[in-house]
C-alpha cells in the first residue's frame, strides 16, 4: 500500500455522520461533525467490528455496533481509540493523507487554485487494474499517440517539484482543438497545447491543461480496492477570471474528454498481465522514474 494522498470519496457520498470507505485493505470511517469531516481507522480495537457499519456517532466517540464499547476518535486516554488521519475536503472531494512525511505540497497546490478556479466534482468508475497503472499513464509517452491519437509522440520533461512531487511536462500536438481551448489557430495542420502533470502520490495526479496563466486542472485519483482493482475519481478545477464562473460547455468538454480517454485506456488496462516482466525501451525512462517514485511511498518502517 502507498502511504501518500488518496481521494476516498466525493462530498456528496459522505453526508451521513458515519460513512464507510477504504484504501486497499485498510478500512476507514469518514466522520462528519457539523461542517467538518475526518477520516479514522474503522476497525474497533476491542473485537474488530467495522465501526462504519452500524456504529453510532456520539460526540467524540463512536458506539461500536458489536458490543456497545465507546471508541474515542484520535488519541485519547480512553482504553479504546482509533487513529485519525489528515483529511482535506475541498471542491466536493475528500482527500486523506496516510503519513505526514508524504504530503508533497498537495494542500499548498489546492490553496493556490482557490482564488482563480472553480472546483467541480466529476465522476467515479472502477477498473480492474492496480492504481499505479492509472497514474503511470502521464509518464507513458508512446501510449499518447498509440491509444489517444496524438499527432506525434510527445517529449516528456521530468523534474521534482519544490515539495517533492514528481512533475512531467510536455506540449501535446493534436489534430484539432478541444472545445475548452480558446484563441487557438484552427487553420493550421495541428494544434499545440501545454500539458503539465503534478504527481503528489502514486494514486493522485493534478494535470494542468492549457497556457500556464489560464490552465484548467484535472484531478485524477486512483484509490486501490481490497481486491486489487482501482476506484477512479475525477474532478476539475476550472479557470474563472471574470467572476462569472466557467461555462457549462467548458466543464462538459473537460469531463467528456477525460471520460473518453479513460474508455480508450480501459480496454488495455483490464487485460494487462501485470506480473509479466517488463522489457523497457529507452522511451520508457519516465515510466521507470515514476515506478521508483512509487517505491518511496511504501513506508517500510511500519
Amino acid at each position: 500500500m502507498y502511504f501518500g494522498w488518496h481521494q476516498v470519496a466525493f462530498t456528496r457520498d459522505a453526508l451521513a455522520p458515519l460513512t464507510p470507505t477504504a484504501i486497499g485493505t485498510l478500512p476507514l470511517v469518514l466522520v462528519r461533525r457539523t461542517e467538518a469531516i475526518g477520516a479514522f481507522d474503522a476497525v474497533c480495537p476491542h473485537r474488530g467490528a467495522n465501526l462504519a457499519h452500524g456504529g453510532e456517532l456520539d460526540g467524540d466517540v463512536i458506539v461500536c455496533p458489536f458490543h456497545g464499547r465507546r471508541i474515542a476518535l484520535g488519541r485519547s486516554r480512553r482504553r479504546y481509540c482509533v487513529r485519525g488521519y489528515t483529511t482535506v475536503e475541498l471542491g466536493g472531494c475528500v482527500f486523506v493523507l496516510l503519513r505526514e512525511r508524504y504530503a508533497n505540497g498537495f494542500t499548498e497546490f489546492l490553496a493556490s487554485l482557490v482564488e482563480t478556479h472553480v472546483f467541480v466534482p466529476g465522476f467515479t468508475l472502477t477498473v480492474r487494474v492496480p492504481s499505479e497503472y492509472v497514474i503511470e499513464n502521464v509518464f507513458d509517452a508512446d501510449h499518447f499517440k498509440a491509444v489517444h491519437g496524438l499527432k506525434r509522440t510527445p517529449r516528456l520533461q521530468l523534474r521534482r517539484g519544490d515539495h517533492g512531487e514528481l512533475t512531467v511536462e510536455s506540449v501535446f500536438e493534436t489534430r484539432r482543438p478541444n472545445p475548452w481551448q480558446e484563441d487557438v489557430d484552427t487553420l493550421g495542420e495541428s494544434v499545440e497545447s501545454r500539458f503539465c502533470a503534478r504527481v503528489f502520490s502514486p494514486t493522485l495526479v493534478a494535470t494542468e491543461l492549457g497556457p500556464r496563466d489560464r490552465s484548467h486542472v484535472v484531478f485524477t485519483a486512483a484509490t486501490p480496492t481490497p481486491d486489487g482493482a482501482s476506484v477512479i475519481r475525477l474532478s476539475l478545477a476550472v479557470r474563472s477570471d471574470d467572476g462569472a464562473g466557467p461555462s457549462d460547455e467548458t466543464i462538459m468538454s473537460l469531463l467528456q474528454g477525460s471520460r473518453r480517454a479513460f474508455d480508450q485506456d480501459i480496454g488495455v488496462w483490464e487485460h494487462l498481465v501485470t506480473d509479466a516482466p517488463p522489457r523497457y525501451a529507452p522511451s520508457d525512462r519516465p515510466v521507470i522514474e515514476y515506478r521508483a517514485f512509487c517505491e518511496e511511498f511504501r513506508d517500510r518502517d511500519h
